[in-house]
């Protein structure tokens, strides 16, 4: 799990930018496969739908809508999974919801708001084993697991037919979808395109019905749960383009390998407010519903309350009962979230002064400023939240407390402008929008200019916290690894708040976790193969390397000359240790010299590489730096017994050699092994007993099969080039075949070599035919 500080900055970067029918196999799956959990890559707020807000006639019959209708619509996923689920809701209907048929695609070209999708892609989706299912008012259908495969910040289209419609006008949706959907008559929820030629087909930017796309990921990956209101919601941004301020962050989280296990729940409304109902629940009101019953959230984002103060008598009293009521919701807030161990984040509230000539800013007013301005204060020091996103001070001119003097402020940050208005010139303003509803938000459309990214890791949006008193909700401290851990980046875990549920179980943070052996760089995995290497080399040297001074040995000790092991480390030789001037017993000095040389590069340089141990050492120092005992790898669930130890590592090699593939692997190894040790036993032979070489001259024929290994290297080496090249044209497969040329080859001159070498052996034919046979 990423840094919640890290999660923190790039929020604070972000602020500134605030700116074919055949193939319709529905492949439903359960259970769910192991090792993962649903957790939301898409949401909605739902809301009900007002009557400006109803499909129009046709689709809006006398007491009934969507009649024989199909609904299109695309959603922008947040993070990537190879399975998902949908969530429709009729959580305002008055009557049931009558779904004859789900389908889901991926659009054409990727592009949000479009009709046409990839008929390739196209697929069924059900609900417990069925295409339709009627659903209660009130109530939410979670549809059965699909696999279908989705990308990070990627498309989905949902087609949704109603061969009955709904019979009432009290229905649920999302109207500030900022995405076109398309309505047409007759069940095309199959259809690669749908007939806008038809005048009766129609679109608006809103979603119907759709709640949720959950998807199936690592446990590792959560989601950052939006509580807020228009500026969330994506009010002053463009449509089909997915260009709201949680899209920027989302941009920014998925360039960070550190932050792409973050989804993000967008379950903000416009008009929404904290204290009364507004367009959808208060906030207080919607805590348990769109917050603690979403699965996997595990950030969550308080960013509203403007409407509060905007919507309230400009007056001192009614003011002074916002504000009171304002920091008393925030804290009840904070505690209801807290109790499902969920950091929690406080945003400020954004400026709405304008100046005096400016009427097109309905929130603008002294009085109100002055609540802003209060309300700001406490979020910033109150210690109620984990930690502050200070939107005020990014988007607020730094020369003026409250508003900039060009152009008013507004609350609705959005994309970033394309245009600019000369140095000398003053930005004009558009005329306000009015809007018959009281709630919706400042209808100016956003600044002309804002502040551009800090260079600081940490934004101006992040203000530090002052000394907490006594918190029930302990505060968090940087974690420091632990000093037995390899030098990675920092991990960081959930609040000590956290819940000490059966689930508190420490993993790798998604495939791409740095942590993770398998995403080391690759000058560190070759540094470590090498150090293994050596290892195995000095290891094989300590079994053989006093073969060549056998005899010497034996005389010292009146022994048979024995040799016990013949290993690879003749290869190097040891021709310079058992030369008369030095002896035999320089050949175990050295051998010891290299093994502490040996052990020291070991310790030094290389890391721990099994996951396993990995993973206790994170969870090790995850518990000292969060307080939280219940965190803990998997491996250290394993109370191991000594039964179980001689049945793993006595009983089951057995058991594996005794497998038919095992063994013949194992048989031929060991012929290949008999081979090697042969030849390499049989150079001493060959050039000190036959030939009565001296020990030095007898060992540097090991040079020359030194230089036959080199060779061998080199030549798979670029064989594996050629492999890769058949690979790649076969479509990323195997090609299995492509890897026998060199070892045909191979095996022929390996034969051939070896009888050569044993047929020239005799004295009479000249030594180089031996040693260069050996090669």
């Amino acid at each position: 799990m990423i840094g919640i500080s890290v999660l923190l900055s790039l929020l604070g970067a972000v602020a500134p930018a605030v700116s074919a029918t055949n193939n319709l196999v529905g492949r439903a799956i359960r259970p769910d496969p192991p090792n993962g959990h649903w957790i939301d890559t898409w949401a909605s707020m739902p809301q009900l739908t007002e009557p400006a807000n109803l499909p129009p006639a046709p689709f809006n019959q006398t007491g009934t809508v969507f009649v024989n209708a199909t609904i299109r619509q695309t959603l922008h996923m947040t993070v990537g999974a190879s399975q998902i689920r949908l969530k429709i809701s009729n959580a305002f209907g008055l009557t049931n919801l009558p779904i004859t048929a789900v389908t889901v695609a991926l659009p054409v070209n990727g592009t949000a708001g479009i009709h046409q999708v990839q008929a390739s892609t196209l697929q069924k989706v059900t609900f417990s084993g069925r295409s339709d299912i009627s659903i209660p008012n009130g109530a939410l259908a979670v549809s059965d697991p699909i696999n279908f495969k989705i990308k990070p910040q990627s498309m989905l289209t949902v087609s949704i037919y109603l061969a009955t419609g709904q019979t009432t006008n009290s229905i649920t949706s999302h109207p500030g979808s900022r995405t076109t959907s398309w309505w047409q008559f007759g069940d095309a929820v199959s259809a690669p395109a749908l007939t806008v030629s038809d005048p009766k087909t129609q679109s608006a930017a809103h979603w119907y019905f759709v709640s949720a796309v959950e998807a199936w990921v690592p446990r590792s990956t959560g989601t950052l749960a939006l509580l807020g209101d228009s500026i969330t919601d994506g009010r002053g941004s463009t449509t089909d383009q997915n260009n709201r301020w949680p899209d920027q962050l989302l941009a920014r989280l998925q360039k960070n390998p550190r932050t792409r296990n973050i989804a993000i729940s967008n379950l903000a409304a416009g008009g929404n407010r904290i204290l009364a109902d507004g367009l959808g629940p208060n906030a207080l009101g919607r805590v348990e519903r769109d917050i603690l019953a979403h699965p996997g959230v595990k950030y969550v984002l308080v960013f509203e309350g403007v409407n509060d103060i905007g919507t309230a008598a400009p007056t001192v009293d009614a003011q002074a009962a916002v504000y009171s009521g304002l920091t008393q919701a925030y804290a009840q807030i904070v505690t209801r979230i807290h109790a499902f161990g969920l950091p929690v984040f406080g945003a400020t509230i954004t400026p709405f002064s304008a100046p005096a000539n400016f009427t097109g800013q309905p929130y603008s007013d002294p009085e109100r400023e002055k609540t802003r301005q209060k309300v700001n204060k406490w979020i910033r020091e109150s210690g109620v939240f984990d930690e502050v996103l200070d939107f005020d001070a990014v988007l607020r001119d730094p020369q003026e407390r409250k508003a900039q003097a060009a152009t008013p402020q507004t609350p609705q940050p959005g994309p970033p402008p394309t245009t600019s208005p000369p140095p000398t010139t003053t930005a004009t303003v558009p005329p306000a929008t009015s809007s018959p509803n009281p709630y919706h938000e400042a209808v100016v459309e956003a600044p002309t200019s804002a502040p551009p990214p800090t260079t600081n890791p940490r934004s101006p949006l992040l203000k530090p916290l002052p000394p907490r008193l006594p918190h029930p909700h302990p505060p968090r401290h940087s974690p420091q690894p632990h000093p037995l851990a390899p030098s990675h980046p920092p991990f960081d875990h959930p609040l000590a708040h956290q819940p000490t549920a059966p689930n508190a179980i420490v993993d790798f943070d998604g495939k791409n976790d740095p942590y993770r052996p398998i995403n080391w760089s690759t000058r560190k995995k070759v540094v470590t193969t090498a150090l293994y290497g050596l290892c195995t080399m000095s290891a094989s040297w300590a079994s053989s390397s006093y073969s060549p001074g056998t005899s010497q040995v034996a005389a010292r000790f009146d022994v048979g000359e024995q040799v016990a092991v013949l290993g690879t480390s003749p290869i190097v030789s040891t021709a310079f240790v058992i030369n008369p001037s030095l002896g035999w017993r320089w050949t175990e000095y050295f051998t010891g010299i290299l093994q502490l040389f040996v052990l020291l590069l070991g310790v030094l340089f290389l890391d721990e590489s099994y996951p396993p141990v990995l993973l206790v050492a994170k969870a090790r120092s995850l518990r000292h730096s969060t307080g939280n005992w219940a965190l803990h790898a998997e491996f250290e669930e394993w109370d191991v017994s000594i039964v179980e130890l001689a049945r793993k590592f006595l009983i089951r090699p057995i058991q594996i050699l005794c497998t038919p593939i095992c063994f013949l692997v194992a048989l031929y190894a060991s012929f290949c092994y008999g081979i090697l040790y042969m030849q390499l036993g049989g150079v001493p032979i060959i050039f000190r007993q036959l030939r009565g070489w001296a020990p030095l001259p007898a060992s540097l024929p090991f040079l020359c099969v030194f230089i036959g290994a080199i060779l061998g290297c080199a030549a798979n080496v670029y064989n594996q080039f050629l492999y890769n090249k058949a690979y790649r044209l076969a479509g990323n497969r195997a090609v299995p075949e492509k890897r026998l040329p060199p070892m045909m080859v191979g095996s022929v001159l390996f034969a051939s070599g070896q009888f050569l070498m044993g047929w020239t052996a005799a004295p009479h034919f000249h030594w180089i035919c031996g040693a260069e046979l050996s090669r």
